[in-house]
């Protein structure tokens, strides 16, 4: 049988082994491109070539027949010829790949070292490895770097149209994790560049007047007064869910009226002064003495006093349903302490310092506020809130 003609899969199947040693024929097609017979019977593609500058013969293996189809082995053929004419050596190329990084490998050393050691809070990481875990890895995790393209990530942005809040995180996080693997020298180019961000649908959900009312009500009256003092000093403080549930008792100075959160409790990484006002010192007074020296968390679980607790997701689950207060957050909360006291007159610095927005210039500017200035903030907030709030006891 003539060594070169063009490969068919009636030939490659035609094939017959030799007693002893390799069969091979190469194609007339692509140069290189050829098939080889194992006395065993194996059929495989190979891509036959010299090495950059007129050295040495090689064959690297494609892949084996049936699994690649002439076709495929062929087209597979073209690019090893295409990598040789450039003055790449296919083999050493091969190796290189193989040796590459995957995209689960570059999570978990963003994840477990590169961010970790940014100082990003546990909760970020976390909503990290969840965004990661549940849109990118389950297809992606097993791929090499250089496989995962722009399109793809266009593609996996697309996915997520429909919130797409969730897709610029995604494409943040990614786009973090693959400049990490720039800068490594794992990749060359980031697949995120030039990927365009969704517009993202602003939210700005404020409680009404007589919403907030009916809220202060329905806390008053409910059997269930550790979820509702959480309700209340969100309202009271402008504070993040996370803030109060988390919060220690070391962390307040209730003869000065200051909550004094240290770095590693905001999300802006920077220590935080808030002023307390009358009805938030009440209600904290009042959780001491329940507590008492049973725990350092102001919300302890009943369970575990050493551990806070969780969250209240079924207490506010209940509220909105009974308020008809449905798609309203508690993070809605922090939006309504903000407006009351904007509308109350206060500068946007103000209610900066209040909240902790720390990144934008204006109130980067005035970002440590004079005592009483914090606490005039706070007294705005004791007159919408306090009166609603002392009803409680009585």
């Amino acid at each position: 049988m003539p060594a070169g003609q063009k490969l068919t899969k009636r030939l490659v199947e035609s094939l017959r082994p030799a007693v002893s040693g390799d069969v091979f024929i190469w194609d007339t097609e692509v140069t290189g491109f050829g098939v080889r017979v194992k006395p065993s019977g194996t059929r495989s593609f190979m891509f036959r070539y010299r090495t950059p500058g007129g050295g040495n013969d090689r064959k690297v293996t494609i892949g084996r027949y049936p699994s690649l189809s002439v076709e495929e082995a062929r087209e597979h053929a073209r690019e090893l010829y295409a990598q040789k004419s450039k003055g790449v050596d296919p083999a050493v190329e091969r190796r290189r790949a193989r040796a590459a990084k995957t995209v689960r490998e570059l999570a978990d050393y963003y994840l477990g070292q590169h961010a970790t050691t940014k100082g990003n809070r546990t909760t970020t990481l976390n909503e990290y490895r969840r965004a990661l875990g549940k849109h990118l890895l389950p297809k992606f995790g097993n791929w090499k770097l250089n496989q995962f393209t722009k399109g793809d990530m266009t593609a996996l942005m697309h996915t997520l149209v429909g919130t797409p809040t969730a897709a610029n995180r995604l494409r943040a996080v990614i786009s973090g994790m693959y400049g990490v693997a720039v800068n490594l020298g794992w990749i060359e180019k980031n697949p995120c560049q030039g990927v365009i961000a969704y517009r993202e649908r602003a939210r700005e959900r404020f409680l009404t007047t007589a919403e907030q009312s009916a809220l202060v009500t329905y806390l008053n009256r409910h059997r269930n007064q550790n979820a509702a003092d959480v309700v209340r000093l969100l309202l009271l403080t402008g504070a993040r869910r996370g803030e109060v549930l988390a919060a220690t008792w070391n962390m307040f100075d209730l003869t000065r009226k200051l909550w004094i959160k240290p770095s590693h409790h905001t999300k802006q990484n920077r220590e935080h002064v808030v002023g307390l006002s009358k009805a938030a010192v009440e209600i904290l007074e009042s959780r001491q003495e329940k507590v008492g020296a049973a725990s350092i968390f102001v919300f302890p679980r009943r369970s575990d006093p050493a551990k806070p607790i969780v969250g209240i997701k079924k207490f506010w689950a209940a509220l909105q349903k009974d308020l008809g207060l449905e798609g309203v957050r508690l993070h809605d909360l922090r939006h309504t302490s903000a407006s009351v006291l904007l509308s109350a007159g206060h500068s946007l610095a103000e209610v900066g310092g209040v909240l902790g927005h720390t990144q934008s210039r204006t109130t980067e500017r005035y970002a440590h506020l004079f005592d009483e200035n914090i606490h005039r903030s706070a007294a705005t907030l004791d007159e919408a809130f306090f009166k609603m709030v002392r009803d409680t006891k009585s």
